[in-house]
Order: C-alpha cells, then sequence, then structure tokens
C-alpha cells in the first residue's frame, strides 16, 4: 500500500503541473487582451488623412493645432485647432483573426469598438481604408 499511496501522490502532481502548463497556454494565447501602450504615450499633431469614399488626400502643416496628447495612466486629451474638445480613457487591445498577424486596436472611453492603430518610430497611424474609411496619420511632437 504505501508504494500506490506514493504513485497517488506522483500521479496527482503530473496531472496538477499538466493543468497549470494549459492553463498558462490558454491565458498567453488569449485574443483580445489589453496591451502595453508605453510607445503612445506624448503629444501627436495630425500630419496626414486620407482614404474614405473620395480617396481623399490631405497634408497638414506642422503647427495646425490637431493633437492627442496620451499620458500615463492610459488618459488622454485631443485638440482641433488648438482648442481642447475631448479627453478620457483609452486602451490598446490586439485583435486578430491569424495569431501571427493580430492588428492593435485603440478604444477610447470604454467603447467596445476601436479603430486600428500602428506606431512606426514618431508615426501614428489610427482608422483604415477597409470599407471606404480613413487613416489619420500623427508626428509624434512630444512628450
Amino acid at each position: 500500500m504505501p508504494c500506490m499511496r506514493k504513485d497517488n501522490k506522483l500521479l496527482t502532481m503530473r496531472t496538477l503541473l499538466l493543468m497549470i502548463m494549459i492553463a498558462f497556454c490558454i491565458s498567453a494565447c488569449e485574443k483580445g487582451g489589453e496591451q502595453p501602450t508605453a510607445d503612445i504615450y506624448g503629444k501627436w499633431e495630425l500630419h496626414r488623412q486620407y482614404g474614405g469614399l473620395l480617396g481623399k488626400d490631405s497634408i497638414y502643416a506642422a503647427g495646425n493645432g490637431n493633437i492627442y496628447q496620451f499620458n500615463s495612466g492610459n488618459t488622454y486629451k485631443h485638440f482641433t485647432n488648438g482648442t481642447a474638445d475631448a479627453q478620457g480613457v483609452f486602451v490598446i487591445k490586439k485583435y486578430g483573426t491569424q495569431p501571427d498577424q493580430p492588428v492593435n486596436h485603440i478604444l477610447f472611453d470604454n467603447h467596445t469598438d476601436g479603430d486600428p492603430i500602428n506606431i512606426d518610430g514618431n508615426k501614428l497611424s489610427i482608422g483604415t481604408t477597409v470599407t471606404d474609411g480613413q487613416i489619420s496619420e500623427y508626428q509624434r511632437t512630444g512628450n
């Protein structure tokens, strides 16, 4: 009997370890999780907008006052022509139909739908041209 108890403990420990490994793998692969946002922190000024139904392409001069200010604590302020017109909270979530090609989305003020975003150095793109959408490109102007 003592050997059987030892084998049962070993089997129980193996089962527990297997269950922990499975839980870890599932949580690591979960889609739609919040993503780190440190790359977005700072001030971003609108530089270009393109796409849409008419295929419009507009370039904006530096100093135009159309700005997103993203702060630690995941808060933001938006300015149009230098005047604050929106503020609140944001979150970045990763979505995707293929695990090797997820897309980051930014969701403002606890909305469940967001816009695709991409940060490439000092360039931030928000939006998509899919289904006649529009992309807004911002340049980093400060912290």
